[in-house]
């Protein structure tokens, strides 16, 4: 049983995209942290914490693959899997397309906000998508009234309109 988790690990190519995903996401949220001063320990941690989780829930659903045989492969438009070339999609692939989302949207943030060249298209997505889930204007669970929460606001304030203006 380890033995072929293990093998399918090693051959998935989502796991393998995922994988390439989140340290493309480490790398240039660490050079984002040096250009903008603001590296921090704790930021570092959290960030790091939640991308060792990803990659555990991956595992864990391909686990759950090899034991249940769950093919979602309806839960996706039929144009992007015959793109991908793909003719089943267990738990693992599913949520591992979720997760190369996210970190994709991550990763085009962090090159933006280090001033690489992205593709116009992208760079009004990145605007947009930004835009409406910032988390400002979201409700979040911010404390107000602190030197701290007003800096952070400043923070994200100037980068979101680096985004949008870039």
């Amino acid at each position: 049983m380890i033995e072929k988790l293990i093998i399918l690990l090693s051959q998935s190519p989502m796991i393998k995209l995922v994988m390439l995903c989140v340290i493309a996401d480490t790398i240039l949220g660490c050079l984002r942290a040096i250009k903008y001063r603001k590296f921090n320990s704790s930021v570092g941690i959290d960030g790091a914490i939640r991308k060792v989780a990803m990659l555990a829930c991956v595992v864990v659903l391909m686990v759950a693959d090899v034991l249940i045989n769950i093919n979602l492969i309806t839960m996706i438009p039929g144009d992007y899997t015959s793109i991908l070339g793909i003719k089943k999609i267990g738990l693992c692939e599913f949520f591992s397309l979720l997760f190369i989302a996210y970190e994709c949207i991550s990763v085009l943030k962090n090159m933006l906000l280090c001033g690489l060249p992205v593709p116009k298209k992208l760079k009004e997505l990145a605007g947009r998508i930004y835009g409406k889930y910032d988390s400002r204007t979201s409700g979040g669970n911010r404390r107000s009234g602190t030197a701290e929460t007003a800096e952070t606001a400043e923070t994200e304030q100037r980068q979101s309109s680096v985004i949008i203006n870039y």
